[in-house]
């Protein structure tokens, strides 16, 4: 098939022309925007956003309202999702749970990213005993199962959000810091990188200027994995118990309240919502990880 000479190809396809006059971020905004699967995700996650921000508009019951009079009532005008055994209303559990999810999601993805990359480009540019000692500690947190560590952790301190914040991230960044490592050291015999030291740039500044636009995109791929096993984890240590306790709502613990056999073939209202919620939001954070980094590699070719 023939091109025009005017155009680049990228991974997707054709992609704008090199000569655009278009920045580095507009390009990056248009090559996002024709990536429908990271549109829709980003649109989904705005709305999951501000759904659980904006919950005390959207519901007129808290999550925690208890009333015995509307026991396990099925869906209706009044309880747009049903009750559960307590007569608490579905619907608004389901909107303040999303806050926990997508607060340990985002908290957990921004942590990774930071951590992994630093060690990463530190271990990769630097080598010697940095990268050994680095990549040894990051060879001790991935060979420790991080659900064992956060139920021990969790029974002697007690469940709290911010430690399964701290503890799921903390288990995560090896993944970046492997990846981002990877990059740097394939980078290190660029060209680019090799005549900005032989003019005199000191090593942050290629750091900074250099590798760390070519190293994100992949770091942010592998954060946003991270972000959405986060959402996972946290989902299935408040569905055993370990995680966000009652009567705090989470996604995890309102299936909790699903484990008989009566409530998953008679009560789908109970597990359903929350199983979707769950679905949705990990797979809108794969896709719009992936569409970030699509859009942030384009741009960073056409401009280099």
């Amino acid at each position: 098939m023939l091109m025009d000479p005017g155009i680049a190809t990228g991974p997707a396809g054709p992609v704008e022309d090199i000569g655009s006059s278009l920045s580095p971020a507009a390009l990056a905004r248009k090559r996002f925007l024709r990536n429908r699967a990271a549109v829709a995700g980003a649109i989904i996650l705005v709305l999951l956003t501000a759904a659980a921000i904006f919950a005390p508009l959207l519901t007129p019951y808290t999550p925690a309202h208890i009333d015995l009079n509307a026991v396990l009532q099925p869906p209706s005008g009044q309880h747009w999702l049903g009750t559960d055994s307590t007569g608490r209303d579905e619907f608004s559990r389901l909107l303040y749970a999303g806050r926990i999810s997508l607060t340990v999601g985002l908290l957990t993805g921004a942590a990774v990213y930071i951590i992994g990359t630093v060690i990463g480009v530190s271990a990769g540019w630097y080598g010697g005993w940095i990268d050994q000692v680095l990549m040894r500690i990051a060879d001790i947190y991935l060979s420790i199962p991080p659900v064992l560590v956060v139920i021990v952790i969790a029974g002697i301190l007690g469940p709290s959000l911010p430690l399964l914040i701290i503890l799921i991230a903390g288990f995560s960044w090896p993944y970046v810091a492997r990846i981002a490592r990877g990059s740097v050291l394939s980078l290190r015999e660029q060209e680019y990188v090799l005549a900005a030291l032989i003019v005199g740039a000191r090593g942050r500044r290629i750091i900074f200027r250099h590798l760390m636009p070519t190293v994100s995109p992949p770091a942010i791929v592998a954060s946003a994995v991270m972000a959405a096993q986060a959402i996972l984890l946290e989902a299935a240590l408040s569905f055993i118990g370990v995680g966000v306790q009652p009567p705090t709502p989470s996604w995890g613990n309102m299936l909790a309240d699903a484990q008989s056999i009566t409530v998953l073939s008679s009560q789908p209202w109970l597990w359903v919502p929350p199983g979707l919620a769950i679905v949705l939001t990990v797979l809108s954070v794969t896709f719009v990880g992936d569409g970030i980094s699509d859009a942030s590699s384009t741009a960073q070719g056409l401009s280099r």
